[in-house]
């Protein structure tokens, strides 16, 4: 049986702008740190080689890039929100699995 540990020690988190936000962000910073850190970050994205990449509101700035950056066209992208939003956790976390199973 896999433990919550197991599952935790595969999981990378990355930050677009490689610093920590505020609760709040300027879309056109965000915007301007993804095409600045682009390269690095595909770069980090295909030395982990996910199963699957969860975007946490940030999966617009990918999207036109996955197809010509990522090495593993298997895969999986998912695009949730930021895990900071003001949404129903259980909602959060259904959205996703349903994401993840289609």
């Amino acid at each position: 049986m896999i433990s919550c540990f197991d599952v935790l020690q595969s999981i990378a988190y990355m930050n677009v702008k490689f610093t920590a936000g505020g609760s709040n962000v300027d879309h056109t910073k965000l915007e301007d740190a993804y095409l600045e850190n682009k390269m690095e970050l595909f770069r980090k994205i295909n030395v982990i080689n996910p199963d699957v990449i969860i975007y946490g509101g940030t999966y617009s700035l990918f999207k036109n890039d996955i197809e010509k950056f990522v090495r593993n066209k298997q895969t999986k992208h998912i695009e949730a929100y930021h895990p900071s939003a003001r949404v129903n956790k259980e909602r959060y976390v259904n959205e996703i699995i349903e994401k993840f199973n289609k």
